[in-house]
């Protein structure tokens, strides 16, 4: 009787998996198996990794995502490294960040797959936009170029030394795979809701994990219906820059009366479950909006023109009915498909007033949101596209880099900054000067993934003093006024400031700060007596838990006003040289990088 072991040896992400079989022309009982595995000598057979290289571009928000054997193994926006915000060139920094921080070699790539088919809808948005050719022309050739960009990609790819075929995955369920696989859940309902992408601004799923995953599309919202382009419109008019400063008008939004809300919900509307958009209003890539819109909610306001409370109504407006919409969008879904979990992707889910209204109205009882829901994100879902792990998950948000010590001491070297202090005395040094109402940067750990500062790569402040608001706006970020900021807190406090949120990591809900605690910390409340806010846990490489609990001991609220590190129409600041141009070029009294504090 001839009995073969071999044994294959397959690398999953960071570890070996072994399995053998044993070929035998006869049954052998289990023990016969284990005595030939013991002593018959193995046949060994190595199965190198499949990796996938994941790719948005051409648009905005360029970024590589790497996947080995269905697992995410590394992730950067391009923006990080040109230090353009929103930079939309082909990523080819992010890729070789990508390549070395999974040590693995460009030749190695097997695929390179982006989550955009654009021949798909082309002929639909050129006809949107040649209607007025006014814009149309400008508009046509903006397509042209960036279908240009496409069309060089392989060559672009060469020259980095990556020779495999490229292929192109369905946008929205791009969307649907990095927010469902990211997500802790078996199966979901999953609601994607951006701009425009292909023909369609929109698109619903059931995701299955197991045993392999399954994207069921329940349903698409097509061009020009668009509740993201209705967002960007009024972002235009307001004076703002769209996919860029959304987030002023969530903000104008709080303080906002509702005096527009019930016109603008003619405007934008639901019916029989179809999104409807009144085009006599907008001109999607043109003007934004039209004459007639003007009519109805005042004139287009110049940049440098003061904001006026019409200006607020209107931001209510456009954000009131975006919420309300998207929550019946959720609710629906949520009920015809008869899951319990919802998964919110698309450049919406990074409006947090908006996710907490999807939170209170769906009716879903549990909800996941990633922390790069936007375009961006789609390089991951692109590259999960040929193969998943179904046991994979986003265990926490922290794909970026992480400076070496000697990397630091050059940087420091080269600008003249010496250190105030350096080791285990930092941490508690730092409390105290943010008691006593010191501003200074953190940069600690790996950086994060998507467009909010987690404690990484962040500016903190004392959330007790109502003047560190008006200081950071004015002195270091340079922007309105009005704008708000963040609290994070220790989740182990958060019933107790946030009576009812739960844990919120990626800071993408707002939730109502319990009255007892909205004069204590007047520096991260919006004007409607909510929060945008991060939960934190001990762990996750940055110190900051240990830094909340120092915190609470000089006032008694594990709590610090959180925003990103970076300058004023930059990204968040990603290299040690990164963070020592925001020290030395605004108002910080301090930084940290590491264990090093500088102070002024």
């Amino acid at each position: 009787m001839a009995t073969v072991v071999r044994a294959v040896c397959v690398k999953r992400a960071s570890n070996y998996d072994i399995k053998i079989d044993v070929f035998s022309d006869a049954i052998l009982s289990q023990e016969t198996i284990v005595r030939a595995v013991r002593e018959s000598p193995l046949s060994w057979v190595r199965v190198p990794p499949m990796v996938t290289l994941g790719l948005h571009a051409f648009t905005h928000d360029s970024a590589a995502a790497l996947v080995v054997d269905g697992r995410l193994q590394a992730f950067a926006q391009e923006e990080r490294w040109s230090r353009v915000k929103g930079d939309g060139s082909f990523p080819a920094q992010a890729i070789a960040f990508c390549l070395r921080d999974a040590e693995i070699d460009a030749a190695a790539v097997d695929r390179v797959v982006l989550p955009f088919r654009p021949w798909i809808g082309a002929v639909t948005r050129l006809a949107y936009q040649l209607r007025r050719p006014r814009h149309g022309l400008s508009a046509a050739f903006d397509l042209l170029a960036k279908g240009r960009g496409n069309l060089d990609l392989v060559q672009q790819l060469r020259k980095l030394g990556i020779q495999a075929p490229v292929s192109r995955a369905d946008h929205h369920e791009a969307h649907a795979r990095a927010v469902f696989l990211a997500s802790p859940f078996d199966s979901a309902a999953v609601l994607v809701v951006d701009g425009v992408a292909e023909a369609w601004s929109g698109a619903s799923y059931v995701a299955r994990r197991r045993p392999s995953p399954v994207f069921e599309c329940r349903d698409r919202i097509p061009f020009p219906a668009s509740l993201g382009l209705v967002y960007a419109a009024v972002t235009e008019h307001l004076g703002f820059s769209h996919n860029c400063e959304e987030g002023k008008v969530m903000a104008m939004a709080a303080s906002g009366a509702d005096d527009l809300v019930v016109e603008f919900s003619r405007a934008c509307r639901l019916e029989n479950g179809r999104l409807i958009v009144d085009g006599s209003l907008f001109d999607f890539g043109g003007c934004w909006t039209t004459r007639r819109f003007a009519a109805l909610f005042g004139p287009l306001r110049d940049p440098s023109e003061k904001l006026q409370p019409r200006h607020f109504a209107l931001a209510r407006a456009v954000q009131t009915v975006v919420e309300t919409i998207t929550a019946d969008l959720a609710r629906h879904l949520i009920e015809k498909t008869g899951e319990k979990n919802l998964c919110l992707g698309g450049g919406l889910a990074l409006n947090p007033a908006l996710n907490s209204a999807v939170v209170e109205g769906s009716g879903a009882t549990s909800i996941y949101l990633l922390p790069v829901g936007g375009d961006a994100g789609t390089a991951i879902g692109g590259a999960l596209a040929p193969e998943t792990d179904p046991d994979w998950c986003l265990e926490h948000a922290y794909w970026g880099s992480c400076p070496t010590s000697k990397e630091i001491n050059h940087t420091l070297a080269e600008v003249g900054l010496k250190p105030s202090m350096i080791g285990a005395g930092v941490v508690p040094r730092t409390a105290e000067l943010l008691a006593g109402g010191a501003i200074g940067g953190w940069y600690r750990g790996r950086s994060e993934m998507g467009p909010r500062a987690l404690g990484h790569r962040s500016i903190l402040a004392n959330p007790c003093r109502l003047d560190s608001r008006t200081r950071l706006n004015t002195l270091i970020k340079r922007r309105e006024t009005f704008q708000p900021f963040a609290p994070c807190v220790l989740l182990d406090a958060c019933e107790t400031l946030f009576p009812g949120m739960g844990p919120s990591p990626f800071m993408l809900r707002t939730w109502p700060v319990a009255e007892e605690y909205r004069a204590r910390i007047p520096g991260v409340i919006h004007g409607d007596g909510t929060a945008r806010v991060q939960t934190v846990v001990d762990g996750d490489g940055s110190g900051l838990a240990e830094l909340l609990h120092a915190f609470a001991g000089h006032t008694g609220l594990p709590v610090l006003l959180n925003t990103s590190l970076n300058r004023r129409g930059e990204p968040l600041a990603e290299r040690p040289q990164d963070a020592v141009a925001v020290f030395q070029e605004t108002g910080l009294n301090f930084l940290v990088l590491e264990d090093r504090l500088m102070e002024r």
